[in-house]
C-alpha cells in the first residue's frame, strides 16, 4: 500500500499529494522527475532527484525531511552518488509499497543512513551489504560493538526490507535470507529486553522533579522580569541593523545597548556577550517554556510546538474558573492536526508570558505578521530560517524546532539539585522495580539528569495512577488517547472487554498503566510482606509466616529479583483489601456479596497483626453501632451479633484474641 493511502484517510487533498510510482521496478529505476512531495498549495516540493525530501506537509509535527547526501565522507564519489540512489529508491518503495497504509514519520532515515555509512566506508553497495553472505557478517561484526540504538536502527530496517521483498520478489534491495534479518535481531537481543513503552521513557525521581520546576519557575520570572528591555533592543535592531552589533559598532555598540535597554543583569548573569550568545539564550528560554507546558499539561512536544499564540483560555467547570490550552493534536480519529483543549493551571502563564515575547522578538527580526494570534505560532522559529524552515502548520511564520538533546542538558545544569544522588536512585528502584538503574551509566551519581520531553509525560501519568485520586478515564482525555469509536477504557488485560483500543499509542498507554499497577503491586509487596514488622496471618499470609517460623522462608520474600519478574509477568499480584493485602490473580468474588470481614478466611489473605488488627477493631465497633439499632430479639440484631461472634473466634484462632478482648 502507499503512504497516499494514509494522507487520503487523514484528509490530505488529491493536489497535494505525491506522485504514485507505477511499479517497483520504476522505483528502482529511479525516475528523477516523480514528485515526492507537495505543499498544501500544490507546489512542488521535493522530486526524486532532490538530495533532500522535504515531508514537512504530511507529519503532525512537520519536521520530516530527508537529507540523502550530508552523511558522506566522500561526496561526489561515484560510489557515494550510487549508495545515495539507492537510499532513494529504498525510501520510495517504504514509501508506496509497505504491506499497510502508514504515517511519513514512521518512515525513518537514520537505520539507512548508518546502513549507508558502513557501504561507503567498506566500497559496497547496499545491495550487495544486504545479499551478500561475506558483506552480511561484515555487519553483523561491526553491529556486535555498534552502539544500542545503531543496532535497534539497523534491526529494524532489514526487518522491514525483507518483508517487502517477500511481497514484491522483484526489489532487490532486501535481504533475500531470513536467516540474516535473524541474526541481526539476534544482536539486537543481546541488549535484553526492550520495552518500547516503558524503558525509553524515564520517571523523573520526586526530588529531581520539584528541582526542576523550581529552577524553572526562577528562570521564567527573572526572563519575564526583562522582557520588556529584549523587546526594546529587537525593536531598535529592526531598524538599525548594527545596533548592538559589537564594540565596532556603526550605531550603538553593543555594551551601550544592553545598558541603554536595561538588560544588562540578564547579560552578566548568563554571559550574554554578543547577538550569537543573545540568540542561544532566548531558544533555552523557549525550551523552558516548552517545558513547563509538558510539566502541567502532560502534552506530546509535537502538540506544545504547533500551539497558536492566543494557546491560552479558560472555561467554567461548575462553579470554578478552569485554565486551558487550545492546540491541536493528531492522536484523534487518525488525523494530523484535530482542534482539542488540555486543562492546566494558572502557573501556566508564566511560559505562556514568556513565549509570547521571544514570538514578538522574532517578529521584529524576521518581519514576520503577528497580528493575528490564531495564524501565527506560540513557538516560532528564532534563528535564521533557510528554504527548508518552513513547518506548513502557519503562514505567517515556522514553528521553532524540536528541543534537542543537548539543549535539555544545558538546560538541566543550570539548575541547582538536578544532578543524580544515592536518593534518587533509591528512589527509582523503589517506583520501577523491575530495571536495574545501577548498571545504567546514563543514571549514575553525580550526573545531570537526562531530561526528556516525554519523562514529563509519564511521570504525570505515574505520580496520577498511584496517587489514586485520578482515574484512568480523566488521564486518557487530558493525553488525548480517546477516538470516535471509544465508549469506554480498560486494562489491557481485562478478557471482559468488549471494546477494544485502535490504534498502536492508545494500546501503549494502556500497557503503561498495567505496568504501573504491577510496579505499585511489587512496591507494597515489599513494605507489607517482605519487609513488615508484624506477624502475617491469613490464607496467604500464614503460608508466608510459618515458612519465616520454620527457618526455611519463602523465596518469593528472600529473592527480590524472582518476585520482581513474577509480579512483572502478572504471575503474582498484590492489592490492597479491606482487613490487608490480596493475592489473588482474579477479581474477588467474595467481598460485597457477604461481607468485608470475607477476608478472615479467604486463602488470599494477608493480614498483619499491627495494621489489620486495627482495621478489624473499627469493623466490629461499626458492627456493633448497626446492632445497636435493633431490638435483641431481632432477627437482623441476631444476624449482626453472630457475625460479630465469628468475627471473635477467627481472631482467637490466629492467636490475635487479646487484641480484641476489650471490645467484647
Amino acid at each position: 500500500m502507499s503512504v497516499r493511502n494514509y494522507l487520503a484517510g487523514a484528509g490530505v487533498p488529491e493536489n497535494s499529494m505525491p506522485d504514485l510510482p507505477k511499479s517497483i521496478i520504476g522505483c528502482l529505476l529511479r525516475d528523477d522527475e516523480l514528485v515526492v512531495s507537495r505543499a498544501p498549495d500544490g507546489t512542488v516540493l521535493s522530486r526524486v532527484r532532490d538530495c533532500i525530501w522535504n515531508m514537512k506537509p504530511y507529519c503532525a509535527n512537520s519536521v520530516t525531511t530527508w537529507n540523502f547526501s550530508n552523511w558522506s565522507n566522500t561526496p561526489g564519489r561515484l560510489r557515494t552518488e550510487l549508495i545515495i540512489s539507492e537510499m532513494q529508491s529504498i525510501q520510495m518503495v517504504r514509501l508506496h509499497f509497505h504491506s499497510s497504509p502508514r504515517k511519513v514519520s514512521s518512515i525513518g532515515i537514520s537505520g539507512l543512513r548508518l546502513l549507508a555509512k558502513f557501504a561507503e566506508k567498506n566500497s559496497f553497495s547496499i545491495e550487495e551489504v544486504l545479499t551478500n553472505p561475506v558483506y552480511q557478517m561484515m555487519l553483523l561484526s561491526s553491529l556486535s560493538s555498534a552502539k544500542k540504538s545503531t543496532v535497534f536502527q539497523v534491526a529494524g530496517l532489514v526487518s522491514e526490507l525483507y518483508y517487502i521483498r517477500v511481497s514484491h520478489p522483484l526489489f532487490i534491495l532486501a535481504p533475500v535470507d531470513y536467516k540474516f534479518v535473524e541474526a541481526v535481531g539476534n544482536v539486537a537481543g543481546a541488549y535484553g529486553e526492550y520495552r518500547k513503552s516503558i524503558e525509553q521513557t524515564k520517571l523523573i525521581p520526586s526530588r529531581i522533579y520539584a528541582s526542576i520546576v523550581a529552577g524553572f519557575d526562577e528562570e521564567l520570572l527573572f526572563f519575564n522580569a526583562h522582557a520588556d528591555g529584549l523587546e526594546q533592543f529587537f525593536a531598535k535592531r529592526s531598524v538599525d541593523k548594527h545596533y548592538g552589533a559589537g564594540r565596532k559598532s556603526r550605531t550603538v555598540p553593543w555594551l551601550d545597548a544592553i545598558r541603554e535597554c536595561s538588560i544588562e543583569e540578564l547579560c552578566v548573569r548568563y554571559s550574554v556577550t554578543n547577538i550569537l550568545n543573545l540568540g542561544a539564550y532566548l531558544n533555552s528560554v523557549q525550551a523552558i517554556a516548552k517545558n513547563w507546558i509538558h510539566l502541567f499539561t502532560g502534552m506530546r512536544a509535537s502538540e506544545v510546538r504547533t500551539l497558536p499564540s492566543d494557546a491560552l483560555g479558560s472555561m467554567r467547570v461548575g462553579n470554578e474558573v478552569v485554565t486551558v490550552l487550545e492546540g491541536f493534536t493528531s492522536k484523534t480519529a487518525g488525523e494530523n492536526h484535530v482542534s482539542t483543549y488540555w486543562l492546566s493551571s494558572p502557573i501556566i502563564e508564566r511560559a505562556i508570558t514568556a513565549s509570547l515575547s521571544i514570538g514578538r522578538m522574532a517578529a521584529l527580526k524576521h518581519g514576520w505578521d503577528n497580528s493575528n494570534p490564531s495564524a501565527y505560532p506560540l513557538f516560532p522559529m528564532l534563528g535564521n530560517v533557510q528554504k527548508t524552515s518552513c513547518s506548513f502548520l502557519y503562514a505567517s511564520a515556522p514553528v521553532a524546532g524540536i528541543v534537542l538533546l543537548e539543549r535539555q542538558t544545558n538546560l538541566i545544569s543550570r539548575i541547582s539539585g538536578a544532578h543524580i544522588i544515592e536518593a534518587d536512585i533509591v528512589e527509582l528502584e523503589r517506583f520501577d522495580g523491575f530495571k536495574d538503574w545501577r548498571s545504567d551509566p546514563d543514571f549514575a551519581v553525580g550526573k545531570p539528569w537526562p531530561l526528556a520531553t516525554h519523562q514529563f509525560r509519564r511521570s504525570l501519568a505515574v505520580y496520577s495512577a498511584r496517587s489514586g485520586m485520578v482515574s484512568l478515564g480523566s488521564l486518557a482525555n487530558q493525553f488525548k488517547h480517546l477516538t470516535e469509536t471509544m465508549t469506554s477504557y480498560y486494562r489491557s488485560d481485562q478478557i471482559f472487554a468488549v471494546n477494544f483500543l485502535a490504534s498502536e499509542d492508545q494500546q501503549a498507554m494502556t500497557r503503561e498503566f498495567e505496568y504501573e499497577r504491577r510496579v505499585a503491586g511489587l512496591i507494597n509487596y515489599e513494605s507489607d510482606v517482605i519487609n513488615s514488622s508484624g506477624r502475617l496471618w491469613g490464607g496467604e499470609g500464614n503460608r508466608i509466616q510459618v515458612s519465616r517460623d520454620r527457618g526455611k522462608p519463602l523465596i518469593i520474600t528472600t529473592d527480590r529479583e524472582t518476585t520482581a519478574r513474577k509480579f512483572e509477568k502478572g504471575e503474582m499480584v498484590y492489592k490492597e483489601s479491606p482487613l490487608g493485602g490480596c493475592t489473588n490473580l482474579n477479581a474477588c468474588d467474595r467481598i460485597g456479596t457477604i461481607s468485608v470481614f470475607a477476608c478472615l478466611d479467604c486463602q488470599y489473605a494477608v493480614l498483619d497483626s499491627n495494621k489489620s488488627i486495627r482495621k478489624i477493631r473499627y469493623g466490629i465497633s461499626r458492627l456493633q453501632k448497626s446492632r445497636g439499632m435493633f431490638p435483641p430479639t431481632s432477627p437482623f440484631h441476631l444476624q449482626i451479633n453472630k457475625e460479630i461472634d465469628t468475627i471473635y473466634q477467627q481472631v482467637e484462632r490466629a492467636g490475635f484474641g487479646h487484641e480484641i478482648e476489650d471490645l467484647k
